[in-house]
Order: structure tokens, then sequence, then C-alpha cells
């Protein structure tokens, strides 16, 4: 098939990239694409499965903070305690200045019941797992989006240049050439 640059796309291509664009599109077959999609694909699964048990089967990576009760309230905070807000990351603003965030970046709001006063603490809090989990799949539905939408513009693109050509054939067939 002789495809004319110049009917069909209004850009202009120079002989040497126009025969390195006709060579890449001879070479990505839709055999090949699928292959390479689904290559990285499973890279990527794989990838995140060995950093999944890495990060957690490896201490020296990983701060842990210690939340139990005893160590992780002030002292004034022997007696009665309530949860106001549950464990959520850190402002911005306090991650490096507070230091019940230096630890994990997520904090949680107490209320310690001391000798009939109460009095409203912060502490540290472990990672929140499902909040790292919402983000990735955040992520991931963000990227599908993107990819459905190329998706599209190419394959109506693509079916703009058949049409195109196959225009262009069917008038060079009428005139007889």
């Amino acid at each position: 098939m002789n495809l004319d640059s110049s009917n069909l796309n209004p850009v202009k291509f120079q002989p040497m990239s126009l025969l390195l664009l006709r060579t890449m599109i001879e070479f990505c077959t839709k055999k090949r694409m699928i292959a390479a999609i689904a290559f990285l694909g499973s890279i990527s699964i794989i990838i995140l499965v060995i950093e999944n048990n890495w990060s957690i089967g490896h201490s020296g990576s990983v701060k842990t903070v210690d939340t139990s009760p005893a160590e992780n309230q002030s002292t004034e905070c022997s007696a009665e305690v309530k949860v106001v807000e549950e464990c959520a990351p850190c402002p911005a603003f306090e991650l490096k200045s507070q230091p019940y965030c230096l630890g994990t970046g997520y904090r949680e709001i107490v209320t310690c019941k001391h000798d009939g006063s109460s009095k409203t603490i912060h502490r540290t809090c472990p990672k929140l797992t499902y909040l790292e989990e919402r983000d990735f799949l955040l992520f991931e539905a963000i990227a599908l989006c993107i990819g459905l939408g190329s998706y599209t513009v190419v394959h109506s693109r693509q079916k703009l240049l058949d049409k195109l050509l196959f225009d262009k054939v069917n008038k060079q067939i009428a005139a007889g050439v």
C-alpha cells in the first residue's frame, strides 16, 4: 500500500523521517503491541508484589513507631483515653515541626481524662494501608482513563486516515488511472 503523506496528513515529513515512520508502523503490529503491553503490565505487577513484600519484611527501610498506649501518650495520659479524631495524615505545616508527625507522618487526636480534667493531645499512629491503597488505585484509574482516551483518539484518527485513503483510491479508479 502506497501512502502519500501530502494528501493524508497536513504535516510535511522529510523523506528520512517518513521512512522511519513507515518502518516503525510496519514493525508495531497489533499483535506486537498487545504482547508489549501484556509484558509491561506483568512486569509492573511483579514489581508491586516485590515492593510490597520487601517493605513489610525488610525492617531496615521502614520506620516503625510503637503506638502502645503506655509509651505513646504523654505522662498526663495514664487514665482514660478517648479518640477524638481517627488516624489521618499530618498537615503539611506539622510534618517537620511536630514530634508526633516525624515518625510516620500520621497522627490522631485523643482526649485524656486524668483526675477530673481532660486534655486534648496529638499522638503518632502507624501509616494507614487503606489510604495508600486508595491513592494507588486512584492513580491506576487515572492512568486507565488516559490510556482509553488515547486509544480512542488513535483509533478515530486511524479510521479517518483509512477513509481518506479509500476515497482517494475510489477517485483514482473513477478517473480511470
